[in-house]
């Protein structure tokens, strides 16, 4: 009930997106609103104001290639379902170590180039 309140977005990424954003913008369900609030809050206080690699790529309002390209939800289906999910110990792959572990098809370069770029401008330890 709580997840289809959400507009445009799923729970995991406003749980994980950077700081500041506007929950009641994001969701109807004014429990999501308070407890993602409070979550800010804790996470202000904290100084985890960055975007997580526990940000999920499909279905995220941060992320906009995965909310428009389907091609991101095969990538789910395939094992990548977070932004964390891409690194291979401890690194960022190149497109064909990806395509290697998780046996995508061929054509997700440009995909493969939207996520890099995404993890360079939101999440600070990239």
């Amino acid at each position: 009930m709580e997840a289809a309140s959400c507009k445009d977005t799923s729970l995991g990424a406003l749980v994980t997106a950077s700081l500041p954003f506007s929950p009641a913008r994001c969701s109807t369900s004014p429990v999501v609103v308070a407890a993602l609030r409070i979550w800010g809050q804790w996470r202000r206080y904290k100084r985890v104001e960055g975007a997580s690699v526990w940000t999920p790529i499909y279905n995220n309002h941060r992320f906009v290639p995965g909310r428009l390209d389907s091609g991101f939800r095969s990538w789910q289906r395939a094992g990548i379902g977070r932004m964390g999910d891409l690194f291979i110990d401890g690194s960022f792959p190149s497109l064909k170590a990806l395509e290697d572990k998780f046996e995508l098809p061929a054509g997700n370069g440009f995909r493969y180039l939207q996520v890099r770029d995404f993890l360079r401008k939101q999440v600070p330890a990239f």
